[in-house]
């Protein structure tokens, strides 16, 4: 099932689930997908189109929850404007045409728990007027022009077309205000204008988030953790700080990106400050915290507090050296950049 915001989610899966198998049955499948998506979309990326479509009308069957990505958000919005025209058209037959009768009897179990849950309603309802109520609330649920709303976190890919040009033009504070990260929709963007990008992303946020979830793999699952040891003793800040400027020259001399960066060494901490070049796009700062944890959360919380109404983005990462940090990092900064740099035992020595 698709994964939706609402208490309902269920319900309203079987209904685009029904919805989905009434359309097929009236157009041919490849009328529906020409409809789903945009013309240049459609003729650049026919095969993904197809495969997007499909998925929705799977998922929307199935009991696991899939996340939707910009393709299938903007399939299904499409898809449910064609059905706003459809109940447009149907007017009182919709019902009776979409909805299958054990859907009915779903929209009117949701429609009465929700009558006599909603505080909105007064209470010892007459029954003709409960009646009324719960009819109220089962049309709710079929009107096709509240789904916007309930079904989507948002709707900021219908803005594409004016959020790049505006990018293009050199105006990014639309993206700024409304916190909108363009990359989201990258792969909706026609080709020739994704061809700009050979790295496959638009933003300075993407290029650095990319870099810190290489490092994290090459550090946690790799060997790249034996750099931070001198045989049995961690390295210093200095040698650190060589060996984040020299990840950071490797990795991005790889990549057709121009990026200016600047490392500072910090008390507890190391600062890299990244800048892209001919772009204005703010710098993005990684703070690394090395050890003495005992300020850790004083500092972390105050600067994710106060650095949010900077121009900066911030980012923060830890380096765990023992067991004893490690645990304690993980505990307190779970889905946040924790650097395992733990010391491994070879398999080949565990014997």
């Amino acid at each position: 099932m698709l994964d939706f915001e609402t208490n309902h989610y269920q319900l309203y899966n079987h209904l685009i689930a029904n919805f989905f198998k009434v359309e097929l049955k009236i157009y041919p499948q490849d009328y529906l997908i020409k409809w789903c998506f945009p013309k240049y979309l459609y003729h650049e990326q026919k095969k993904r189109c197809e495969e997007c479509f499909l998925d929705l009308v799977r998922w929307v069957r199935d009991d696991l929850e899939h996340p939707l990505d910009a393709l299938h958000n903007y399939c299904l919005y499409n898809f449910l404007k064609l059905m706003e025209e459809e109940k447009a058209f149907y007017d009182d037959d919709f019902k009776d045409m979409f909805v299958l009768k054990k859907t009915l009897q779903e929209i009117k179990k949701e429609a009465i728990i929700a009558v006599e849950e909603n505080d909105l309603y007064p209470d010892n309802l007459p029954r003709i007027e409960k009646q009324k109520y719960i009819e109220m609330e089962m049309n709710y649920f079929l009107d096709i022009t509240d789904y916007y709303d309930v079904l989507f976190r948002d709707l900021d890919f219908l803005m594409l077309d004016n959020l790049y040009n505006m990018r293009n033009s050199g105006l990014t504070f639309l993206e700024k205000d409304l916190r909108i990260d363009i990359d989201d929709f990258f792969e909706i963007l026609p080709k020739d204008i994704q061809n700009k990008y050979p790295t496959g992303h638009i933003t300075l946020v993407k290029e650095i988030e990319a870099f810190l979830d290489f490092l994290e793999n090459k550090i946690n699952s790799g060997s790249l953790y034996k750099l931070f040891w001198d045989k049995n003793k961690m390295v210093n800040e200095q040698t650190i700080l060589v060996i984040l400027d020299n990840m950071l020259t490797a990795y991005f001399a790889r990549k057709p990106i121009e990026l200016a960066w600047e490392l500072k060494l910090l008390t507890m901490r190391i600062e890299v400050i990244i800048k892209k070049r001919f772009s204005d796009d703010n710098p993005v700062i990684i703070s690394l915290f090395l050890k003495d944890f005992k300020e850790l959360d004083r500092f972390y919380l105050r600067n994710i507090v106060e650095k949010d109404t900077i121009e900066s983005i911030y980012y923060f990462g830890f380096l765990a050296f023992n067991d004893k940090d490690y645990q304690a990092l993980k505990q307190k900064f779970w889905g946040k950049y924790i650097f395992d740099l733990r010391k491994k035992i070879v398999a080949s020595k565990l014997t």
